[in-house]
C-alpha cells in the first residue's frame, strides 16, 4: 500500500498508520481534493491518506479486538496547512483585563473594560428613542384628529342649544298667550278665532248667556260675538 498522499506526511501502513484509499464516488472524492489543497495532482485508485488527517469523530468505536477503522463516509480535515480545532469547552465568565491597567487611570481602565457592554447600550437606546419618536408621531396625530372631532361636536351642541333656546321661548309666549285668552274668552270662541267662517259653528250655552247679558246691557246696539 503506497504512503499518505497529503503534502509533507510520510506516514504510511508500515509504519503502523491506518490508511484510507480514496472514494470512488466523483463527488467525495473531489471533496477530499478539496480539503488536501493539493494543486495540479489527481488521484489514482491506489492514493491514500493516514489516519492522522481525519478527526476523532470520523472514527469508529473501539472494536472488541481494539483496532479502530474509519468511518465510510470519513472526511479530512486535518493538515498541515490547517489547525487542530480545540474542543469546545462551556463557556466561562471573564472579565475584560487590559495590559496597560497598570499604566491608566482606573477610569479609562474601566471605560476599555465596559467598552463593548456601552456600545450595546447605545444601539439599544437608539433603538428605543426611535421607536418612542414613531409611537409619539402616532399619539400626536391621534391628538389632533380627537381634537378636531371635539370641535366639530361642540359646534353642532352650540347649534341645538340656540334651536331648544328658541323653541322654549315660543312655547313659554304660545302658553302665557293660551292663558290670556282663556281668561276672557271661551273655548268655542277661541276655537272661531282661528276658522275663517262661523257660519256653522255651535255655541256653547256659555257663550250665547254672556253675549245675551252683553246685549241687554248695551241695549240695542250692534254686537258680534264671533
Amino acid at each position: 500500500m503506497p504512503g499518505c498522499a497529503a503534502v509533507g506526511c510520510t506516514n504510511s501502513n508500515k509504519k503502523g498508520f491506518l490508511m484510507k484509499h480514496f472514494p470512488k464516488d466523483a463527488a467525495r472524492r473531489k471533496m477530499w481534493l478539496v480539503k488536501m489543497k493539493r494543486d495540479n495532482w489527481v488521484p489514482t485508485n491506489y492514493s491514500c491518506l493516514c489516519e492522522v488527517h481525519f478527526e476523532d469523530q470520523m472514527r469508529e468505536k473501539t472494536r472488541e479486538d481494539g483496532s479502530k477503522r474509519l468511518k465510510c463516509d470519513a472526511v479530512p480535515t486535518q493538515f498541515f496547512f490547517t489547525k487542530e480545532i480545540p474542543k469546545r469547552k462551556p463557556p466561562t465568565v471573564r472579565k475584560i483585563k487590559s495590559p496597560l491597567k497598570k499604566n491608566i487611570p482606573e477610569q479609562n481602565a474601566l471605560e476599555i473594560q465596559n467598552q463593548y457592554t456601552s456600545d450595546n447600550i447605545t444601539i439599544i437606546e437608539e433603538d428605543q428613542v426611535n421607536h418612542s419618536k414613531i409611537s409619539y408621531e402616532s399619539m400626536l396625530k391621534k391628538m389632533v384628529d380627537y381634537e378636531r372631532q371635539y370641535k366639530k361636536s361642540v359646534a353642532k351642541m352650540n347649534i341645538f342649544k340656540n334651536r331648544l333656546q328658541y323653541v322654549t321661548k315660543k312655547l313659554e309666549m304660545y302658553e302665557n298667550n293660551t292663558a290670556i285668552l282663556n281668561s276672557v274668552f271661551n273655548s268655542d270662541q277661541i276655537k272661531a278665532m282661528n276658522t275663517k267662517s262661523t257660519k256653522f259653528m255651535k255655541w256653547s250655552n256659555c257663550t250665547i248667556t254672556k253675549a245675551l247679558k252683553l246685549k241687554f246691557s248695551c241695549g240695542n246696539m250692534s254686537i258680534t260675538i264671533s
